[in-house]
C-alpha cells in the first residue's frame, strides 16, 4: 500500500486517506476504533514507540508521505512553528464569497438587501429565490452576516475626537466662551 521510492523521495500511501490527505489504516484494535494514521504507523515500524502525546510531523509537508526519513516527532507547538516557518499558515480570515462554505456572491447579497429594502418581498421568498434559509436572509438584511461588504470605518484622527467643549473650542481655534458666565475655571 506504499509507493516506496528512493530514500530522499516521498513514499505516498496508496490506501485510504482522510479529507486532508493523510493515509489511514483500518482494522487494528485499540485507540480510535482501530483507525491509525499511516505516517504514525510508519514511524513506529522504523523508529519504535512514539513517546507521550507527541505528534509525528512531516519534513516534506506531504500528508500521504510515509517515508520514515521525512518523519520526525514533535509537540503541537513544534508543528505550529514548522507551519509558520514554511509559510503554510493562513494569513487572514477568508470572508464573503471566497469562503469555502459560501452559497451566495457579493452581488447576490447586495441584490437581497436592495430587494428587501424596496419592500413587497418577504425574507422567506428571498430565501427561496436565492437558495438559502430564511434565518440567513434575516442575518443579511440585519447586517449580522456578510459584514465584509460593509464600508470600512474611516480612521478618526485624534484631533477629530472631541472629549469636551473646551477642547473642541481649542481645536477649532476659538477661545473658550467666557461670555457664557464661565470664567475659565
Amino acid at each position: 500500500m506504499v509507493d516506496q521510492r528512493s530514500r530522499s523521495e516521498c513514499w505516498p500511501w496508496l490506501g485510504h486517506t482522510n479529507r486532508k490527505g493523510y493515509g489511514r489504516i483500518y482494522g487494528g484494535i485499540g485507540q480510535d476504533n482501530g483507525v491509525q494514521s499511516a505516517h504514525r504507523v510508519s514511524y513506529r515500524i522504523h523508529y519504535g514507540a512514539i513517546p507521550g502525546k507527541l505528534w509525528v510531523l512531516h519534513r516534506c509537508d506531504n500528508p500521504p508521505c510515509v517515508n520514515p526519513a521525512h518523519l520526525f516527532i514533535g509537540t503541537v507547538a513544534d508543528n505550529v512553528r514548522d507551519m509558520m516557518a514554511k509559510g503554510r499558515h493562513v494569513a487572514a480570515i477568508v470572508e464573503g464569497e471566497r469562503h469555502g462554505m459560501a452559497k451566495l456572491t457579493a452581488h447576490e447579497i447586495e441584490e437581497i438587501k436592495r430587494l428587501y429594502a424596496a419592500g413587497g418581498v418577504t425574507m422567506k421568498a428571498l430565501g427561496l429565490r436565492f437558495g438559502v434559509c430564511t434565518p440567513q436572509i434575516h442575518r443579511i438584511v440585519r447586517l449580522r452576516s456578510w459584514k465584509c461588504l460593509l464600508p470600512k470605518p474611516q480612521r478618526v484622527d485624534s484631533q477629530d475626537v472631541v472629549p469636551s467643549c473646551s477642547t473642541a473650542c481649542r481645536i477649532a481655534g476659538r477661545a473658550w466662551p467666557a461670555a457664557r458666565g464661565n470664567s475659565g475655571r
